[in-house]
Parts: structure tokens; C-alpha cells; sequence
């Protein structure tokens, strides 16, 4: 149970190349995939395809490289780069300033699609009424993003931590499109007539180019406006040590390694390639599951 290998960019390079450009900070600073490499070494199969959880709110400086920029050290209450309003389904652009996938879709999806974009990152545009209590409960957003979600953010620490990113350069206001695309270092005709665009599909209560949900859809019309460069905040690496039905770790020959066991996100075969957020705690509960076999079944 000593989870993933988000926080080895080594193991990164070798089992998940794609996550270190697609992902800008990992959560997971305490995962350096020991456990794995040690069963590796005594035999056990691993998943060859990686797996990940991945939240689409991490805001870096404008200008960053994502090939280049993979923050590890985390530990709370520090957590940089942080923005909880990356996860809500509001305007999204490439870094060419053209609006490129369907914002409703889960929270990995934004940052699969901005891996077939220029440069691996988002750029994401709101207004202040946005942000009020009454916009972001429309959005209806479910799981960590929710609304008031216990333990989680209400309006007001959303806002908060909007002004805080403000304050370190993270998140960028201005008072017209194009200003706001200057100093987000976008193309400024582009973002123009993407904004433009999409106002002219929330005026008409349908999104005709991706399909987004009309009461998701808000107009980008009124000053000031903000914008954050974002990219992925990797939770956990899912794919680990082979095991069978009863958490025993397995050889590539589906043989069983006596007396080593895995759960958690050290062992592998339950997820593939991203986490399906429509099922939010899927993780939890799967860790909380399976840890409480392997024990049963590691006594008997």
C-alpha cells in the first residue's frame, strides 16, 4: 500500500511521459513508487499502460513551459498554483485563443484534449459576476468541485483564492478581451473572436460547436475580466502491480509471488488510462476495498 510514483519525475519519464508535459504540479508528493520497483524486482508484472487521476486547477506564470515545469514539493498549506475555479465548466481556450473541446466534460478530459493542443495548457477566461454565489451554483458541478462540497470551498474562499493567485501573478484582470489577452500572452484577434463567438451561443441558449449544457453556458460580456494559464494537477498515478482477485501480486505469467500483496494505487488492472470522474470517490473507495482484502486475505 505505498502508493503511486507521481512524485519520481524518473519513473514519470519511463511509465508516463505524457503526464510530465500534460501535468504542471502533482499532488502526490509522497509517492516515489518504492513499493512498485521493489516487487518489480522480485518478479511481479506491472501495468503497462498508465493510469492517473488528474484535476484540471493548476495555475502556472504565464509563459511556462509545461515540458519544463513539474512542481513536486506540495506539502500543505503552501500548495502553489492552486485554483479551485479551474475544475468549473466556464470559458476555456488553447494558447492559440481558440475555444477547443466541450468545458463540461470531467476534469481530466480538459487536460487530454489540451494534450493535442500547442504547448499542453488551457487558458481559462471568467468575469466577477461570475463568480458570484448564485453563477457558480448554476454550474451544478459535482464531487470536490461542488459548491459547498463539506471540507471542501464555499463561494467565498473560491473568490479568495482567486484574489491570492491575483496577487502572485497567476491570474491576470483586465478590463477589455484584449488587454486580458496581452497579458496572458494570446493572440489577441483570436481571443476576440472566440469570446465573441461564444457570447453570440449563450445569447441563443445553445453551444452549436461543442454542445456544452445551456445553464452552463455564461456570457463573457462584462468588465473586468480574469484569465489563468492552467494546466493538470496530478493526484495519483493507477497503474501498478498486477494482482488477482484476492490482492496477491502476480509474475507475466500470472503466477502468484507468495506472501506480497498490493492495494491502492500500487496495484494495478482496475483503471485505465484516466479516472472517470462521473464517479466521484471511485479512488477512495477502491483503495478502502481492496486494502481491506488483502489484509483479510494476507491473515488467512
Amino acid at each position: 500500500c505505498t502508493g503511486g510514483y507521481g512524485s519520481n519525475q524518473a519513473l514519470m519519464q519511463k511509465w508516463n511521459p505524457l503526464g510530465l508535459k500534460t501535468n504542471v504540479y502533482t499532488d502526490s508528493q509522497r509517492d516515489d513508487g518504492s513499493g512498485i520497483v521493489a516487487a518489480l524486482k522480485v518478479g511481479a508484472a506491472k501495468d503497462e499502460e498508465p493510469a492517473s487521476i488528474v484535476f484540471n486547477r493548476g495555475a502556472v506564470p504565464v509563459g511556462t513551459n509545461a515540458e519544463d515545469f513539474y512542481e513536486v514539493d506540495l506539502t500543505p498549506p503552501d500548495d502553489p498554483g492552486y485554483l479551485w475555479l479551474g475544475s468549473y465548466p466556464m470559458l476555456k481556450v488553447n494558447l492559440n485563443g481558440e475555444r477547443f473541446f466541450n468545458e463540461s466534460a470531467p476534469y481530466q478530459f480538459q487536460i487530454t484534449a489540451a494534450s493535442k493542443q500547442p504547448g499542453y495548457l488551457s487558458a481559462m477566461i471568467w468575469t466577477e459576476e461570475t463568480m458570484s454565489d448564485e453563477s457558480l451554483k448554476q454550474y451544478h458541478t459535482l464531487g470536490c468541485s461542488r459548491l459547498g462540497f463539506p471540507g471542501i470551498f464555499t463561494g467565498e474562499e473560491a473568490r479568495k483564492e482567486v484574489n491570492d493567485r491575483l496577487n502572485e501573478g497567476l491570474v491576470q484582470k483586465a478590463d477589455t478581451i484584449e488587454e486580458l489577452a496581452e497579458k496572458l500572452g494570446l493572440p489577441k484577434e483570436n481571443l476576440q473572436k472566440t469570446v465573441d463567438r461564444y457570447n453570440e451561443m449563450v445569447s441563443k441558449g445553445q453551444d452549436s460547436d461543442f454542445g456544452k449544457e445551456s445553464y452552463r453556458l455564461e456570457p463573457v460580456n462584462k468588465a473586468p475580466y480574469y484569465g489563468a494559464i492552467v494546466g493538470g494537477r496530478l493526484l495519483a498515478t493507477l497503474d501498478g502491480l498486477r494482482v488477482n482477485t484476492k490482492m496477491q501480486v502476480i509474475n507475466k505469467q500470472d503466477k502468484v509471488i507468495e506472501g506480497l500483496y498490493a492495494a491502492g494505487n500500487c496495484s494495478g488492472g482496475f483503471f485505465w488510462g484516466i479516472y472517470p470522474d462521473h464517479v466521484p470517490g471511485l479512488t477512495a473507495s477502491h483503495a478502502l476495498t481492496f486494502g481491506r482484502l488483502a489484509g483479510k486475505y494476507a491473515a488467512e
